[in-house]
């Protein structure tokens, strides 16, 4: 007689060396932990999906490369070698060009007319005023890798390792002598970055903090180090974020890192650090970190080539930094489309890929801008190792009786997807399917029969839907017996 065995259901994309060791992932779905009162410890539900965000018909050509806010009333997007307003409808006004194609920096001043600094991936540095974009003339400036704000300054990284900063409020206008040496290292500087009132110089190698200094009011370069000589340095210069008050970065190791005023404890698993460490140099210098949030669950993203892991606060206060990492993978692709997010009239926007569309992160939305976004669950390997198992059985609780009131029949009755891999994930076979249940049927459970016999290897299953519906999965067993 079989024996119901709880199936272990994937808080995270947790994966091995080879999948015969670790197969666990989690993709487009995150976990929400229910606490003492749910009927289990946590649910996966799908992921947030895209809702188009601009004024339809007004797409402009290229890929996202940047967005900054002007004012709580107008954002700036840097979409391929145009330069565009929106309002906060979405609605949008072309303001100029940009030539390049890599990924631009910005900062924002508080003048009396905002003023955008702007350095582009080749040490181009523009001000944009008044919907006037500028090539810098200040020669006393050499070519900047990178920009930031603080205290009224622009801030101005320098790869041979000086930061220089302009005058007060100006963004044009820099003092040959407003400059200092990040000298702990003698490593090149990567990128200055601004958080909670400090500058963060991240070399290659190496850091130091920076904090405006009373002491020096009136000189060229007022700041000074708060601390220096930390051994860690930056890989990918646009992977840093601010999270949670801290920040949060891909180190020389390919590490992420997460922390504060120095302090830097290893947030990713190796999973993610294979993914990192997989790319070519000149990928990993393009890798994009980015922040955003929605019902509580505060997400840094990071995206590189041929892939997309985002990592869960919410989930990681209760399983730690490592385990707290999903995938998220636009369809019949290995990554997410979206680029870098950010808040802007009550909204997180994000840029696409390859083209200029702006869509909006949206938990209530079950698509990418209409295309289908599949939640996808693979559980750790069931197995009663040295013996093997034969399935009797797949009982499946699920969220259900969500299905629409549509013509669109995948929809009006979803269905769950289920298969299963015998080689540590690198094929699955055998998929089957149940429906979720019709609108309103919430009494609907899954229950799939005679799964035949896995090696002692064991099994990994997997769950999928794509169905433009409310994905939620609560718990799974196997109803098997041991054989040999």
């Amino acid at each position: 007689m079989s024996t119901p065995i709880p199936l272990v259901l994937p808080s995270a994309t947790v994966r091995g060396r080879s999948g015969q060791v670790a197969g666990a992932r989690l993709i487009n779905g995150y976990t929400e932990i229910n606490g003492e009162s749910g009927k289990t410890p946590f649910t996966l539900y799908g992921a947030p999906g895209l809702t188009r965000w601009d004024t339809a018909g007004t797409t402009y050509a290229g890929a996202e490369r940047g967005l900054i806010e002007l004012s709580d009333a107008e954002l700036i997007a840097f979409l391929g070698n145009q330069v565009a307003s929106f309002d906060g409808s979405g609605t949008t006004t072309l303001i100029g060009s940009l030539s390049g194609s890599g990924r631009v920096f910005l900062a924002r001043n508080r003048a009396t007319t905002p003023q955008i600094g702007i350095v582009t991936s080749d040490g181009q540095y523009y001000v944009l005023s008044s919907s006037t974009i500028t090539l810098n003339a200040d020669t006393d400036l050499p070519a900047p890798n990178s920009i930031d704000y603080l205290k009224g300054r622009m801030l101005f990284g320098i790869s041979t390792g000086q930061v220089y900063c302009s005058d007060f409020e100006d963004a044009t206008s820099i003092n040959a002598l407003a400059f200092d040496n990040m000298n702990s290292s003698a490593d090149r500087l990567v990128r200055v970055f601004v958080n909670a009132g400090f500058f963060y110089a991240f070399g290659t190698k190496s850091l130091e903090i920076w904090q405006p200094d009373t002491s020096l009011a009136g000189q060229p370069f007022p700041f000074s180090a708060v601390q220096q000589d930390i051994e860690l340095g930056l890989t990918g210069p646009h992977t840093v974020a601010k999270f949670e008050k801290a920040l949060i970065w891909v180190d020389h190791n390919n590490i992420v890192r997460y922390g504060r005023d120095g302090a830097a404890e290893r947030a990713s698993n190796h999973a993610v650090e294979r993914a990192i460490a997989g790319l070519t140099d000149a990928q990993r210098a393009t890798m994009v970190g980015s922040v955003h949030s929605f019902q509580g669950h505060e997400i840094y993203t990071l995206k590189g080539a041929n892939f997309t892991y985002c990592l869960d606060v919410a989930t990681a206060r209760k399983t730690g930094l490592e385990n707290a990492w999903f995938e998220r993978q636009s369809y019949g692709d290995d990554h997410w489309i979206a680029n870098y997010a950010i808040q802007f009239s009550g909204k997180y926007i994000v840029g696409n890929e390859s083209n200029g569309k702006l869509y909006y992160i949206n938990a209530d939305s079950y698509t990418e801008d209409g295309t289908e976004l599949v939640f996808e669950a693979h559980c750790p390997h069931s197995h009663k190792f040295p013996n093997r198992l034969l399935v009797d059985g797949v009982e499946v609780d699920i969220i259900s009786g969500v299905g629409l009131n549509s013509t669109t029949e995948s929809d009006a009755n979803p269905v769950l997807m289920i298969d299963f891999s015998d080689d540590g994930g690198a094929t699955f076979q055998c998929e089957r399917t149940q429906s979720i249940g019709r609108l309103g049927e919430r009494d609907q459970t899954i229950r799939l029969n005679r799964w035949g016999r896995c090696t002692k290897k064991g099994r990994i299953w997997r769950f999928r839907a794509s169905a433009a519906v409310l994905k939620g999965l609560t718990q799974a067993y196997v109803h098997a017996r041991g054989t040999r």
